[in-house]
């Protein structure tokens, strides 16, 4: 398979979401850093400080998956056009995010064909089925949990990725939809990526951990490395 990346401009307005977003989480956790180490009476920078929020801080991987909602929100409408564009060339395109409602958002949009957590299986069947027959329908929605295991939809050879996942085996699954037995062209997965986005450092270690195969293809970013590494958009 061929990948692609494409870049995305974010608005003003969602710019001023993200930082604002990320300004929160920045503070709680330098807070919860140092009520941490005050408790244990260690150097917040200590290794233990470090591993509780690798692990346990679950209101942190919240306030994560919310800077990742608002970049996904400000990639739709880029999404849409280049949708549009990839099926006046005559495309079939599976399109793959994470957040439900930006799966039900872009399915409303390209014709409503979609795979998503608590859809009746017979309509996902029904979906699947017109997607992989029906020249009229040149779009499927699915969501990367969802759709992870056994949906073949390799009628499409283009897949375009809104929101990557968290894992290197989620990402390996969710290419997996359109690269199955069948499928008669080369694939290309093209990703839509804002630089400089908590987008980048997720995009990149998935990319880096895919091609270092020693690495355990479930880990999931360090919250910690992240945060640290994630800067204000200018």
């Amino acid at each position: 398979e061929t990948y692609n990346t494409i870049t995305v401009e974010m608005t003003p307005k969602h710019k001023k979401e993200y930082n604002h977003a990320l300004n929160d989480l920045q503070t709680y956790y330098e807070q919860e850093k140092e009520k941490l180490a005050l408790q244990e009476g260690k150097n917040p920078t200590a290794a233990r400080i470090r591993a509780h929020f690798a692990t346990q801080n679950h209101e942190t991987l919240i306030q994560l998956t919310e800077l990742r909602k608002i970049v996904a929100q400000a990639k739709i409408k880029t999404a849409l056009e280049w949708i549009q564009n990839a099926n006046e060339q005559g495309h079939k395109i599976v399109i793959a995010a994470h957040h439900r409602n930006i799966v039900q958002t872009i399915a409303n949009e390209t014709g409503g064909l979609k795979i998503i957590g608590g859809q009746n299986p017979q309509q996902t069947e029904t979906d699947k089925h017109k997607f992989n027959t029906d020249p009229n329908h040149k779009n499927i929605t699915i969501s990367i949990t969802a759709a992870a295991h056994g949906h073949t939809l390799n009628a499409a050879h283009n897949m375009l990725i809104i929101e990557p996942p968290w894992t290197p085996a989620h990402y390996q699954q969710t290419i997996a939809r359109i690269h199955r037995i069948g499928q008669t062209q080369p694939v290309t997965i093209h990703n839509l990526i804002i630089p400089n986005t908590i987008d980048t450092h997720v995009h990149n270690t998935i990319q880096t951990k895919i091609h270092n195969t020693h690495k355990a293809i479930t880990d999931k970013p360090d919250p910690t490395k992240l945060i640290n590494a994630l800067t204000p958009l200018t």
